[in-house]
């Protein structure tokens, strides 16, 4: 099984239920589980915004807060796909600095 082959199997895993998102595995880094992060996403995906220092990214790249089970806050950066389905390209425990540029990029 090729490199490519293997990245795309474990994106495809990351494909969940009810929301079709793709998770990439650049964003399994900091240790969230697919669930912690499609609950970030159902959460969040609605405040969505695209920060200042990803304005001229190309496809737009989405920032957003949102929420697991356990009401800890993720924060996540998103990409849609052609389709309009988001690709996760980061999640991680919500920091300060991505609150506060979400918070200036509303």
């Amino acid at each position: 099984m090729t490199s490519d082959n293997r990245m795309r199997d474990r994106m495809l895993l990351g494909m969940l239920d009810s929301v079709r998102i793709i998770i990439h595995p650049h964003a399994r880094t900091h240790g969230l589980s697919d669930e912690q992060i499609r609950s970030a996403y159902e959460t969040g995906s609605g405040g969505a915004v695209i920060r200042y220092r990803d304005r001229d990214t190309e496809p737009p790249r989405w920032a957003t807060i949102g929420f697991d089970a356990e009401g800890r806050g993720i924060e996540l950066v998103f990409v849609r796909l052609d389709d309009y389905t988001p690709l996760i390209i980061h999640a991680n425990y919500l920091t300060k600095g991505f609150r506060d540029e979400v918070r200036r990029s509303r």
